[in-house]
């Protein structure tokens, strides 16, 4: 009869952990803002599915290079991006959001309640299927040290599939002075 015992006491101790860790995961996948992570890992996956190409722009500090690449890690490529992300826990009361129809589009902003959030706004615009059509943000750093700007904006086309991005802005150094950089991208369908 103690086997039974044991066999009961492992059971429980089991679906008590099992619930505890589920609860956990659910933590981590929670929406607080806007879970643009996920966006950019799931768009990451779909442009390395199907090979596409990149033609970009960018500019440095007054230099300019047109640019094209065939073989894309996507995920590096996008990563840039996650700067933007608001969708953390410490950001749950940080940012007011507000909704409202402009053209085919429906808008939705997030604007940030907090000087000190280095993330000032995210919009994202939605056509009336609700797919994602466009993505714009705007980020500002500043320390002792440096000060950085820059907007961001991801386009999708009707399936919500990443088209175009652009990223601009300065970084200003001590010492080095202001840096303008901007790189705009077009994906090239195969």
């Amino acid at each position: 009869m103690h086997p039974f015992r044991y066999l009961i006491t492992a059971i429980v101790v089991f679906l008590a952990f099992s619930c505890d860790f589920n609860e956990n995961i659910d933590e981590k996948h929670q929406v607080y803002n806007f879970d643009l992570k996920s966006l950019i890992e799931q768009q990451a996956k779909v442009l390395d599915q199907t090979k596409v190409s990149i033609k970009k722009h960018v500019e440095y500090d007054n230099k300019k290079e047109d640019v094209s690449i065939k073989e894309v890690d996507w995920s590096k490529e996008l990563d840039i991006f996650n700067d933007a992300d608001i969708n953390r826990p410490i950001f749950k009361e940080s940012y007011q959001k507000t909704e409202k129809k402009e053209g085919d589009y429906n808008v939705i902003k997030f604007n940030s309640q907090n000087d000190k959030n280095d993330v000032k706004w995210l919009s994202i615009s939605k056509d009336n299927n609700g797919k994602i059509r466009k993505l714009m943000f705007e980020i500002s750093t500043k320390n002792s040290l440096f000060q950085v700007s820059k907007k961001g904006e991801l386009l999708f086309d009707d399936k919500e599939i990443l088209e175009n991005y652009s990223l601009e802005g300065t970084n200003q150094i001590v010492f080095l002075g202001d840096k303008y950089f901007a790189v705009n991208a077009k994906v090239i369908q195969p």
